[in-house]
Order: C-alpha cells, then structure tokens, then sequence
C-alpha cells in the first residue's frame, strides 16, 4: 500500500515537473489505454470470455458511468488540476473521495455511519485541514 502511494505521487509530481507541456487529454488517454490492455488482459485469463458475460442493461449503464465520470471527466480534471495549481494540493482529493461515497450512501442509499467510520472522517478532514492550512502566510 505504501509503494503504490509513493508511486503514484511521484508520477503525479513527474507529471507536474515534466509534462504540465502536454494536453491533459493526452496525458490521461495514454494513461487510460495503457491500463485498459493490462486490466483487459487480466481479466481474460481470470474472468474468462468477456462476450459471455450476462451484459445487463444497469451493468452497461454502470461501466458507461464510470468509463465518462470515474474516468475520463476525473483525470482530465486531475491532470488540469496539476497543471495549475500545487501538485501537493491535488494529491488530497483521494484523501477526501472515500467521504464523498460515504456522503452519498448516507444520503441515497438511507446508509448509517458508525462512529468509527465518523472518527476516521474526522481525522481525514483534520488532516486535510492541517495540510491546507498555512496560518494566512503564502
């Protein structure tokens, strides 16, 4: 868990010190494409044929959804995001979307949160806060 934080916050800063030159759709589609022949050829050997699998219309929808919102909308922003402001800054969104899903779930889905998921939100927050905080100094 560790070495996969450290590397994608190192690409991150990679990206912000090398390549905030290229489109972020570049950036993201290259990223997209390499991952989907990994993912796709993963899934092949451990899943099987993917044209025998019972393709309803929600999970057509829901691979829709997160193809356009969870992916192509969300790493052109993040990349847009790297290119214009602190990449440190930007690497706290993922701190913060775990509580977005929680939020939702609790507002949607009629979700409860105990108080251990409402102690590590708080601490999350409190971390998020400290991190962005500078006391009114630049």
């Amino acid at each position: 868990m560790v070495v996969a934080s450290l590397a994608g916050a190192q690409g991150s800063v990679l990206v912000k010190a090398r390549a905030t030159h290229l489109d972020p759709a570049v950036l993201a589609g290259v990223q997209m494409a390499a991952g989907s022949v990994v993912l796709l050829g993963g899934a092949a050997l451990l899943e099987g044929n993917p044209f025998l699998i019972d393709w309803t219309a929600s999970a057509v929808l829901s691979l829709a959804y997160l193809t356009v919102v969870g992916s192509v909308i969300a790493f052109l922003a993040y990349y847009w995001l790297i290119r214009y402001t602190d990449v440190s800054r930007v690497l706290l969104i993922p701190l913060i979307t775990p509580l977005v899903a929680v939020g939702l779930g609790v507002i949607f889905l009629g979700e409860s949160v105990g108080w251990g998921t409402a102690l590590g939100g708080a601490a999350i927050l409190g971390g998020v806060g400290m991190a962005v905080w500078n006391g009114g100094r630049r």
